[in-house]
């Protein structure tokens, strides 16, 4: 049975005020590491364990529910772009951790790809220290400011 995960209702909400433009203009308006600019906001922010098995860059079930759920939302809605960043492992070395990283933001922008999202519109990065996945959304110029 699904239990609801109030972190859930969190993403979803700000998702929303960053899709819907509601944002107070020239203000963060949440905690500064999630934001990416005016109008913009994380969409997604999933620990690297719930997202891929140890050393793989595959995307595992929850996390294709997940990206499934947000390239509906994402499908006819405003944004300018999703900038995803891919998380290591632990227990890697430093140089293989970064190809780890990398290769699990392009898994996720491909799964995207696949789902009908714009591929000029998404930006994958390596974040080898990282230890969730994240995915960050930018709302159209003009949105942030009405």
């Amino acid at each position: 049975m699904y239990r609801f995960k109030p972190l859930h209702l969190l993403t979803a909400f700000a998702l929303c005020i960053t899709l819907a433009g509601c944002g107070t203009p020239g203000r963060s308006g949440g905690p500064g590491p999630d934001r990416v600019g005016e109008g913009a906001g994380v969409a997604l922010d999933m620990p690297v364990t719930e997202a891929f098995s140890p050393g793989r860059s595959a995307v595992k079930p929850a996390l294709a529910r997940r990206l499934n759920g947000l390239a509906q939302r994402l499908q006819g809605q405003g944004y300018s772009r999703l900038r995803i960043v891919g998380p290591g492992d632990e227990t890697d070395r430093a140089s293989s951790n970064r190809m780890l990283a990398l290769d699990r933001a392009h898994s996720v922008r491909d799964y995207l790809i696949a789902r009908g999202l714009s591929v000029t519109r998404l930006q994958a990065e390596g974040e080898a220290s990282s230890r969730s996945l994240a995915i960050h959304v930018t709302a159209p110029p003009g949105r942030g400011s009405r």
